[in-house]
């Protein structure tokens, strides 16, 4: 099984680290405004769509294999119908993430306002620093 995690590491820019059973990478995403435009990006975080363009491409190529530094307005530009698969794989992880979060019968964060309450939860725990009084 192949594990993505996706980290904002900039203005349009998330660290990535693949792993599975053959070891792991490291990849910079770089994913244009124009890019976001193109897609139905309704209650979905970017960070949810870099997973799903990662996902896919692992899916196609060894994470081995993928470029260091990955811009997703190209990758597109490679694969027939990119935009629009990515985009349902986002919008199905967020689904997926609000019907594990629901059960408790609260109404729960989703897209960016779900990463920002993760990121919030951790803090509160003491996982993280936090860097941002705003936060």
């Amino acid at each position: 099984m192949t594990a993505i995690d996706v980290t904002p590491a900039g203005n349009q820019l998330y660290s990535v680290e693949i792993r599975d059973e053959d070891g792991s990478s490291s990849h910079t995403v770089t994913v244009p405004d124009h890019f976001i435009e193109q897609l139905d990006t309704d209650g979905v975080s970017v960070q949810d769509l870099v997973f799903a363009a990662l996902a896919f491409l692992t899916s196609r190529e060894g994470h081995h294999e993928l470029d260091e530094q990955v811009d997703l307005a190209e990758v597109a530009q490679r694969y027939e119908g990119f935009t629009e698969r990515i985009g349902a794989l986002a919008r199905q992880r967020t689904l997926q993430g609000i019907e594990a979060d629901t059960d408790d019968g609260e109404d729960h964060p989703t897209g960016d306002d779900r990463l920002l309450a993760e990121v919030e939860q951790e803090q509160e725990r003491g996982d993280v620093t936090p860097t941002d009084d705003k936060l």
